[in-house]
């Protein structure tokens, strides 16, 4: 191993060279306390099997695993060269919409793939999307599509995250259902494409808030972001992002190709004149504050809380606002 790369809650992705390969790779090191027992071992290895059918050119392919001497799991993968889609939005800003379109289309395509083998990603986000330097001519090079090794293998760690209280997920990006605790599927997925198809878009996360408590909250809870009140988009694509993130699974596109195909008719059909409207608008905050810090926090008063922003959009929707 030649350098540390990154390091996260799973554990540490170095720089190194494998072997019988010959080629450069990426090896993440798990961490020590998620290889606690010969259970988790096994487990971790049924799951290594599926994983390595996961061959699609939008995917990181999976070069080797196993366990270190010290009995911690590992993955070597391929050792990309580009950026990934976070560092590419920080540097040059949103993207155009079919530049967008152009990234989204593998990645769907990707998904798709690894749907029909039952494998959900579960953590889909710019920062785990790397667009690999173009070859020469070329505008865009390669999308590729990271951890969804980690993603599986969070079935066989399941024990061992719940011991040490992690999750698999972002809060900024997770889809109600992994918020509660529920059972993610494919439509978990869908959720955080939606996500992902905002933040390209406008540059900026569908639901944004220093608390992370307040933005899980924003997405049980919170009207769908529109992208057209940021950039000039279709509000067509707005349609498609909320039905995307729709709160209910069940509202959700039922796979990534029906939603790939209501995108590609969206950015193809931008809006016209009628649609474009100016008047003008209020913002109104609406703060809730615990003073008491924390003493008199109980199930009771958290549910109270929890019901006063949407109390307060229906007095406004009452009072003749429209919400935006």
């Amino acid at each position: 191993m030649t350098r540390a790369l990154a390091r996260g809650g799973f554990g540490t992705v170095y720089e190194t060279h494998h072997e019988r390969s010959r080629q450069p790779a990426a090896l993440k090191l798990l961490h020590a306390h998620l290889s606690t027992s010969a259970e988790m071992l096994a487990r971790f290895d049924r799951e290594i099997q599926v994983i390595g059918r996961l061959r699609h050119p939008n995917i990181i392919p999976l070069i080797d695993a196993g366990f270190s001497d010290d009995h911690r799991p590992y993955l070597c993968m391929e050792l990309l060269d580009g950026e990934d889609l976070t560092k590419r939005i920080e540097r040059a800003g949103a993207l155009p919409a079919e530049t967008a379109y152009a990234v989204f289309d593998p990645l769907c395509d990707a998904l798709a793939m690894a749907h029909q083998l039952g494998i959900v990603h579960r953590d889909l986000k710019a920062a785990n999307v790397v667009i690999c330097r173009p070859p020469p001519g070329a505008q865009l090079g390669r999308v590729v599509l990271l951890d969804f090794g980690i993603a599986k293998l969070s079935d066989a760690l399941a024990p061992e995250l719940t011991a040490t209280h992690q999750s698999l997920g972002t809060p900024a990006c997770m889809a109600p259902e992994q918020i509660q605790g529920a059972r993610a599927d494919a439509r978990t997925d869908i959720y955080a494409l939606g996500g992902l198809l905002f933040h390209m878009l406008t540059g900026g996360m569908p639901f944004q808030d220093p608390s992370a408590t307040m933005c899980q909250y924003l997405h049980l809870h919170a009207r769908r972001p529109r992208a057209s009140s940021v950039v000039e988009v279709s509000p067509r694509l707005d349609d498609v992002i909320s039905r995307a993130m729709a709160i209910d699974p069940a509202e959700r596109f039922p796979d990534v190709t029906t939603m790939l195909a209501a995108v590609r008719v969206a950015l193809h059909d931008g809006p016209t004149a009628a649609e474009v409207t100016h008047g003008e608008a209020i913002a109104i905050s609406i703060s809730v504050v615990d003073r008491t810090g924390g003493a008199q926090l109980d199930a009771a008063l958290l549910d109270d809380l929890e019901s006063v922003l949407p109390a307060s959009e229906r007095f406004l929707s009452l009072s003749g606002f429209t919400l935006g």
